[in-house]
């Protein structure tokens, strides 16, 4: 009998291993442009689960376009950004999108947006697979908002 038990709680263990845990998104938010016609930014947190995973877009169907960008300081301390093509995030890593970093811009958005709703954003990552993740919105000057203004 303890053979048998000892024999199922090993099967169990090893078809554990086998899995991988998805990439998860938390916290998400959008911050929006504080004049219309402005780019807004998305921001979350990012955890890659058992195996690396390499993001390749954020996609909303509340914005024409979307970059993934980091931020970084330039020429005489002055922030500046670029465009990324991909981001890749360690397994078992996490890796947060936010102000002053990493991030989404989210070009031409829905002008109807307001702060308090939501959108649902979409991150593709090179394997194929997908996650949907619901973002706050939050107005430009809002507290918790980052503090960082329109810039990003």
């Amino acid at each position: 009998m303890r053979l048998v038990m000892m024999g199922a709680m090993a099967a169990v263990l090893l078809a554990g291993c086998g899995q991988r845990a998805e990439p998860q998104v938390e916290g998400a938010w959008v911050r929006l442009p504080a004049v219309e016609g402005r780019p807004a930014a998305a921001y979350f947190t990012l955890k890659a689960g058992g195996a690396p995973v390499t993001l390749l877009s954020v996609r909303t169907p509340a914005a024409v376009r979307t970059e993934l960008h980091e931020s970084m300081k330039g020429h005489g301390g002055m922030m500046t950004m670029k465009p990324l093509k991909q981001i890749d995030v360690a397994a078992g890593a996490t890796l947060a999108f936010e102000p002053g970093a990493k991030h989404v811009m989210l070009f031409d958005v829905n002008p109807a947006l307001k702060p308090g709703g939501e959108m649902v954003l979409t991150l593709a990552f090179a394997d194929g697979k997908t996650v949907e993740a619901k973002a706050a919105l939050r107005g430009a000057g809002d507290a918790g908002a980052g503090g960082h203004g329109a810039g990003h």
